[in-house]
């Protein structure tokens, strides 16, 4: 049996600006067979060019009755959504970097047992072009949670 669960979470970012915490808006979350729920802990902070990849975490909750296995937890970028106080300039997926997307986990989860999951992270290129567009950015990142490897 196929579990995969998505979770559409969303993270502020700051772009030379003092750093401002990651929005993340929970009723986004959407299970494909409400099997697993997959949440982010981690905040998305102080993202600029030039400075280190901020770490992604999160957890894996089994909402089954039945005993299920989860090998890695894939997350990737979506979409980006700029700051309606944004310029005009564009900010879009290309500007973030994501390091070791596919985390492993590798743990069989109890009905209703969850894990954490943790080793990716998130970056904001050093582009040449003008990035101010992205400061307070939303960015939206899938989550899912694969049960093979």
């Amino acid at each position: 049996m196929l579990l995969i669960a998505v979770c559409l979470l969303v993270g502020g970012t700051a772009f030379l600006a003092p750093a401002t915490l990651a929005q993340a808006d929970y009723s986004d979350c959407v299970n494909s067979n409400n099997s697993l729920t997959v949440t982010q802990t981690s905040t998305m902070d102080n993202l600029a060019p030039g400075v280190p990849p901020v770490p992604i975490a999160g957890r894996v909750l089994n909402n089954s009755s039945e005993e299920t296995t989860i090998f890695i937890v894939e997350v990737e970028i979506t979409s980006v959504t700029p700051s309606p106080r944004a310029p005009a300039q564009s900010c879009n997926a290309s500007d973030y970097i994501l390091i070791n997307p596919r985390m492993p986990v590798h743990r069989t989860l109890k009905p209703h047992e969850s894990v954490r999951f943790a080793g990716a992270s998130i970056g904001l290129r050093n582009k040449t072009t003008n990035q101010d567009a992205c400061k307070n950015a939303t960015i939206h990142l899938l989550y899912t949670a694969n049960p093979t490897g």
